[in-house]
């Protein structure tokens, strides 16, 4: 009998990005070992783990020292035919190496297990999948999106409803359909703070069926999941990003909720994305593939106009008699205080109302509406999205601000420190200005959460007032608490930021209020405005979800904007649409995404001339490719010029054609790999195809 080999992928950071490594296959495992396995093997001086990705009996090169496999971790592939072909895709796709994403893609507590011990049954029949079944009567525009995505086996297909439109229960009845054929479905969301309120009401329909995946799992809690899936237990995996993953097999459904929100791009390590991902694991498994959202990126929608997606609207609320919320634009200019309008003339009123320094960002129209809600015995949100006290500290003196040591941003100040939200360095606020010397001379400038729940005490003294931001939700079960408390009626006002605006459904609000909308629109990103636009309609969805009528107040220094333009025009779907239709234009012209392959390449290091000369050099060498249609742009400094002490510049690169665009990243990546740029200037690259955030 010959000797048997196996190539195998291994958790390193290898270029090209399928970089197997050959393992000589003991005869003990010779009869038992399949691809998609997962075992214990040496690699270098560690002992590790890898996937079998290939096996074969041509020996390698006699001067090449093969080792041999260990023991395998389990007696089944952890992963399918399919399965690896999808990962072998996205690695290829995102330039990644292919054990780093198979890293990605199985949960430590499945890789870092100890072979054989690993306890698990595969069911012995075939598992009875129980439906409770809803009351609920769908609408036509409903009904006739489930009926046309389920007679159509696979493909893409986006799903566009106006907030409270009943998307949810079109993907049940979906899911539904897909169960009854033996088949199983993934359920993505973009947030792991949505996932106990979809889980619960998919287990309400679907009981002892969902498996939850997500990042703030405990171990043993994602190991029982993975395994329930795995064995077939359960045939729905419904979580954030990392369910993507989730080993099921015979998918029928995929289904991304909320599609266009940016939580789906990881932005760290394997910089995937897990929409565009999963309509890559739909191709593979020709299955369905829903899209769902309020307000839909820019990218589906030139999908759907191409002819690569099905398009189905969902115009009114699901809710009978439920209408969209009235909206109501707030010029914060004319709120301005009158000392700030007539420098060094202060105008008092004995008679008049007690004030707070953080009247301004609560307009007198917005406070009126909060004291009519109040006295209705309603719900209010406000929403802000900025953490803190305010946005930052100057001295009154000279004008000197409080930056962090380790980012190029300034200190926010909180109500006991002064925080850096990147880094988490922290410190309190001096006695006396660095600079000046004046002493006690800082005031906060701008407004944060903590400030907004500040300003209501002070004018709603009765008012139960709760905040929603990272401050105060340091696990789970804080971000449950909350939530519970206000969907029960605890608190009369949630203060919060983004974490507000996606999904939630609290049948007692009536008042949404947004303090500072233009927050945002000024980044430099391309994406600004559409970014803007989603998160405000978002938020804006939360009021008058159940029968009660809705109001949203939105407060801006720029009403004119044609992101608030739009915003005041979106009763129906149509202002949205013709918002989005504005910006492919642009982006055609500009030569961007989804007319264009766009990638940041991004460089960082503690010497920031070094770094510069990193990225001009591989600008350089990028434009002397000459490659026809790619676009070089950079190299600049990042928005975050430092960040956690590290300096970093990008260059931008672009282009209409695929093949170029790839192999341009593919050669600079070899001359990468070969270590010429980190070893001479201490500098990292990082690659991000297909960029989500600019910073």
């Amino acid at each position: 009998m010959s000797q048997l080999f196996a190539d195998v992928a291994v958790p390193a950071p290898f270029y090209p990005w399928k970089t197997l490594f050959t393992y000589r296959v003991p005869e003990l495992l010779a009869g038992s070992l399949a691809n998609g396995m997962l075992v214990r093997l040496n690699f270098g001086r560690r002992d590790t783990w890898g996937v079998v990705c290939k096996q074969h009996s041509t020996a390698p090169d006699a001067k090449i020292r093969v080792k041999e496999l260990g023991t395998l971790l389990l007696a089944h592939p952890a992963l399918s035919e399919r399965r690896m072909r999808f990962l072998e895709r996205i690695a290829e796709h995102y330039l990644h190496p292919l054990g780093l994403v198979i890293e990605a893609a199985l949960p430590a507590p499945i890789r870092t297990g100890t072979p054989r011990t690993l306890a698990y049954e595969f069911p012995t029949s075939p598992v009875v999948v129980k439906v409770s079944p809803s009351d609920k009567v769908l609408n036509n525009e409903q009904s006739q999106a489930h009926k046309s995505i389920v007679e159509s086996p696979q493909g893409s297909h986006l799903l566009w409803g106006v907030t409270g439109s009943g998307k949810t229960e079109v993907y049940l009845r979906v899911i539904e359909d897909v169960l009854a054929r033996g088949q199983s479905a993934l359920i993505l969301v973009p947030e792991i703070a949505l996932t106990p309120l979809l889980t619960e009401r998919f287990e309400s329909r679907f009981p002892d069926q969902v498996a939850t995946f997500h990042s703030a799992q405990t171990p043993k809690k994602l190991r029982e999941a993975w395994f329930d899936v795995w064995t077939g237990r359960k045939r729905i995996a419904l979580g954030a990003r990392s369910a993507l993953f989730a080993p099921l097999e015979n998918l029928g459904v995929i289904v991304v909720d909320e599609e266009h929100d940016g939580s789906y791009k990881q932005e760290e390590g394997f910089r995937y994305n897990a929409r565009d991902a999963a309509l890559m694991l739909a191709e593979i498994y020709e299955c369905r593939c829903v899209l769902g959202s309020a307000t839909p990126s820019a990218e589906s929608l030139a999908a759907a106009r191409a002819g690569r997606s099905t398009l189905y609207r969902l115009s009114d609320r699901a809710v009978r008699g439920a209408q969209l919320p009235e909206l109501t634009l707030v010029d914060l200019k004319k709120s301005l205080p009158l000392q700030s309008k007539i420098p060094h003339v202060e105008i008092r009123d004995e008679h008049a109302p007690p004030t707070h320094p953080g009247d301004f960002f609560l307009s007198p129209e917005l406070r009126d509406s909060l004291a009519a809600t109040l006295a209705k015995k309603q719900q209010a949100i406000l929403f802000i999205n900025r953490r803190g006290v305010g946005s930052q500290k100057l001295c009154s003196g000279c004008g000197h601000t409080l930056d962090c040591p380790n980012c190029a941003v300034k200190l926010t100040p909180h109500l006991d420190r002064m925080v850096c939200h990147y880094c988490g360095y922290s410190s309190f606020e001096p006695s006396k200005c660095p600079q000046c010397k004046r002493e006690e001379s800082f005031i906060s400038v701008g407004i944060g959460t903590e400030g907004i729940e500040e300003v209501m005490g002070f004018h709603f003294p009765e008012a139960r007032v709760l905040r929603l931001d990272r401050d105060t939700v340091q696990t789970k079960d804080d971000l449950a608490d909350i939530l519970g408390k206000f969907g029960r009626g605890e608190a009369d006002v949630l203060v919060g930021t983004q974490m507000v605006a996606k999904g939630h459904d609290f049948p007692n609000v009536t008042l949404v209020g947004v303090l500072l909308a233009d927050l945002g629109l000024s980044v430099p990103d391309f994406r600004a405005s559409e970014r803007g636009l989603q998160l405000l309609m978002q938020v804006a969805g939360r009021a008058g979800r159940a029968m009660q009528p809705g109001k949203v107040l939105v407060q801006s220094f720029q009403p004119e904007h044609p992101v608030f333009q739009a915003l005041s025009q979106s009763s129906g779907l149509t202002a949205y649409k013709d918002f989005l239709s504005d910006e492919l234009v642009k982006r055609h012209l500009l030569n961007y995404p989804p007319f264009a392959s766009l990638a940041l390449i991004r460089f960082d290091g503690l010497e920031e001339k070094l770094v510069e000369q990193a990225a001009q050099n591989a600008a350089r060498a990028l434009f002397r490719l000459q490659a026809p249609g790619l676009q070089v742009l950079g190299p600049t400094d990042s928005p975050l010029s430092k960040l956690r002490g590290r300096y970093r510049k990008q260059v931008l690169i672009k282009s209409p054609d695929e093949r170029v665009f790839r192999k341009s990243l593919e050669w600079l990546l070899q001359g990468w790999s070969k270590g010429q740029l980190e070893k001479r200037f201490k500098t990292r690259m990082f690659i991000d195809v297909d960029p989500v955030q600019m910073l």
